[in-house]
């Protein structure tokens, strides 16, 4: 069941890939501006306590474990909802300091959480560096680039700013403290036309 959308503040992280351009959305808590700077919630105090621009670069320090060399990141979006539009209001370049290895074409990996009210979230990285298709029905069972990846949306992190600190779901609550559920790798049939694989 889709949950309601509450969340009022979206990070958009677009990462070209071969050509392609792949957008990555996430939903953070309560983006004001603080000064000069767009400030986020974090789990820990739940105020206004990160800068937005520190949390996107720990998102592309996460995501780009899956991502191949050759990707590259646009520039990332803070984006504040007002009734049903999403309105930009800052941008910031990122890198993607973990990247390696050579792009799936068409290929999806889908980590599937939950947040505190239980409802399901999922982060999706288009044409990343695994192969498929893959199931891991627990976290236990992921290595390698998976579980460097995962690991961020887990309070096992090790980056500072990791999305498990901040990201909330479309009910604008925070992740479990374990949120994992799965990981799926397949083939995405709109990538597999984009790519004339189909």
């Amino acid at each position: 069941m889709t949950p309601p959308l509450v969340a009022a503040s979206r990070i958009v992280l677009p990462i070209n890939i071969n050509g392609l351009v792949h957008k990555l959305r996430v939903y953070a808590r309560n983006a004001t501006l603080v000064g000069t700077d767009w400030m986020i919630n974090t789990r820990e105090t739940d105020a206004n306590d990160l800068a937005w621009a520190d949390a996107v670069a720990d998102l592309a320090a996460a995501v780009s474990f899956l991502l191949p060399t050759t990707a590259s990141a646009n520039a990332a979006i803070l984006e504040k909802r007002t009734g049903d539009l999403w309105n930009p209001v800052d941008f910031v370049v990122v890198p993607l300091p973990n990247k390696g290895g050579t792009s799936v074409a068409a290929s999806q990996i889908t980590l599937v959480m939950r947040d505190t009210t239980f409802y399901k979230v999922k982060v999706v990285v288009m044409e990343g560096i695994i192969d498929g298709p893959g199931r891991y029905p627990s976290f236990d069972t992921l290595t390698g680039a998976l579980l460097n990846m995962a690991s961020e949306w887990d309070d096992t992190h090790t980056l500072d700013n990791a999305p498990w600190r901040w990201q909330v779901g479309r009910d604008n609550e925070y992740l479990l403290d374990n949120p994992f559920v799965g990981l799926t790798i397949t083939f995405n049939r709109k990538m597999r036309r984009a790519r004339g694989l189909a």
